[in-house]
């Protein structure tokens, strides 16, 4: 890692004298980027992600459906919720508000990648801002961001299992087979052997295995919307606008939009894995897959809250009964979305912890940088020798110990700390947020003020460094008025 960054860093000041050539606009192809290959693997979690095979390059169909699968989350859950408090017409509007949002922030990504001629977030940022200090900062915000969706992820599976054993063996909250401490922790161990594993390319059945949970989900939506609306109408508190709008409880449910299209971190590693990618395929196929991700927000958040309506909530699971659902779409949806989230957890679980053994990684190789084998004896050597063999021992050992407790604690906070909508509006406004809104402005701005240093902007650069500086100040804006809206909602409640 030390040696990429130092030969990084030697060939910085030849990048920036060919961005005085190129510009904003002048797309560097992405066989003339340098690799990351390497740091793609340890700070993000590349296309395999998605149950694609790195080797094998992806048409524009493909690659869409890998942008759907990006996109598509537990965030979908929430929308119901966000329905309710918005009113169907303005969530609409904020819906394709976030799709074109999101599509102006994978835009900012693709400038970045032509001024740094980098194709990874992280040595972007180490080209904007000349610091390996930004590394780990960026690493710190997945690391978040995936733990929070794992931590969500659980709850779900807590609330989902809990629903199907209550309703099999017709129990009360008070049977101990019904209690999310006795049924999240058989979901752990069952996952367990999945944490563990070192290669991604294992899990690739579980990307697969998870769309077509998702697609059950929604079927099994669909059907339970049609006979609701044939036997009792529209719930209570589905309107066009706002039921009961409270401007704290509402922008509290806003992260869960800025969490639902957070997908920026898997960008390049999904456009590199296309067949002869450039930013106008990229786009494209960015493009159809969001309109396929807000098609399915808007089908549930819809459906959802018109099924429910002031009944909703944040952990759209935790609304659902029997009754009005139905037999056998009851059992679907809880297990469809359980199946899902017990696949797709070890897959966002494998990012954070390999970020956060990076990290630790990186922080033993600098304690023992700088010692001279030439100064030392032959005794010296052999200890350090011995000493070297008796860490590579261990670090498999070290590895299990790792990832199971990690696990283990995210495990436990998911049974004693269930409540969706702290995990929700917290990872939406704080990492999501950084991730898909923060990073590319900031990144675009600090990269056009290095990149313009020495020649004259025109006026559409210079307006796209505007729009930059803008977007950044109501970014951080956005984030600061959700997780203020949801602290004092938690403290109203």
């Amino acid at each position: 890692m030390e040696q990429h960054f130092d030969q990084f860093h030697e060939e910085q000041y030849e990048i920036m004298d060919e961005q005085n050539q190129t510009g904003i606009n002048k797309e560097i192809a992405y066989e003339e980027l340098s690799g990351d290959e390497a740091m793609e693997q340890s700070f993000s979690v590349n296309s395999q992600y998605m149950g694609h095979n790195r080797k094998a390059k992806t048409n524009l169909f493909m690659t869409s459906m890998i942008v759907t699968k990006s996109i598509l989350g537990v965030g979908i859950l929430g929308l119901p919720y966000v329905t309710y408090n918005f009113g169907l017409l303005f969530t609409i509007i904020l819906i394709i508000a976030f799709y074109w949002q999101t599509q102006y922030c994978t835009n900012m990504f693709l400038q970045c990648k032509n001024l740094s001629k980098r194709s990874n977030i992280s040595t972007i940022g180490f080209s904007a801002f000349k610091s390996k200090g930004i590394i780990v900062f960026i690493n710190l915000i997945i690391i978040i961001n995936n733990f929070g969706l794992c931590f969500a992820e659980m709850i779900i599976q807590g609330t989902a299992i809990q629903n199907v054993v209550k309703s099999l063996f017709d129990a009360n909250d008070g049977e101990w087979y019904t209690q999310r401490q006795f049924l999240s922790s058989i979901s752990g161990l069952i996952m367990i052997p999945m944490m563990v594993i070192k290669k991604i390319e294992k899990l690739k059945f579980a990307g697969v295995t998870a769309i077509c949970a998702m697609s059950l989900f929604c079927i099994s939506l669909i059907t339970s919307f049609i006979n609701t609306m044939k036997n009792e109408g529209m719930a209570v508190g589905f309107n066009i606008l706002p039921y009961d709008f409270t401007f704290i409880k509402a922008f509290g449910a806003f992260p869960t939009l800025l969490l639902a299209y957070n997908w920026e971190f898997n960008l390049f590693p999904v456009a590199k894995g296309m067949d002869k990618p450039n930013d106008k395929k990229v786009m494209k196929a960015c493009s159809y897959g969001m309109i396929v991700a807000t098609c399915f927000y808007l089908m549930v958040g819809i459906m959802g809250c018109a099924i429910y309506g002031k009944e909703s909530q944040t952990n759209f699971l935790a609304s659902v009964t029997k009754e009005k659902m139905g037999n056998v779409q009851f059992y679907l949806l809880n297990g469809s979305f359980y199946v899902s989230t017990v696949l797709t957890t070890p897959l966002v679980f494998f990012g954070a912890r390999n970020n956060f053994l990076q990290l630790i990684k990186g922080e033993k190789k600098n304690k023992v940088k700088g010692v001279n084998f030439d100064s030392l004896d032959e005794k010296e050597v052999a200890l350090l020798k011995k000493q070297k063999k008796k860490r590579q021992q261990s670090t498999k050992y070290m590895y299990y110990i790792w990832s199971i407790g990690l696990f283990v604690i995210i495990t436990i906070g998911s049974i004693y700390i269930h409540s969706l909508e702290i995990a929700f509006n917290f990872v939406g406004s704080v990492s999501s947020n950084s991730i898909g809104c923060v990073l590319p402005s900031l990144f675009l701005f600090m990269l056009m003020k290095e990149g313009y240093k020495n020649k004259q902007m025109t006026k559409m650069e210079s307006l796209q460094e505007n729009l930059a500086k803008i977007f950044f100040v109501y970014s951080v804006i956005m984030s600061f008025v959700c997780l203020t809206s949801e602290i004092l909602t938690t403290i109203y409640e």
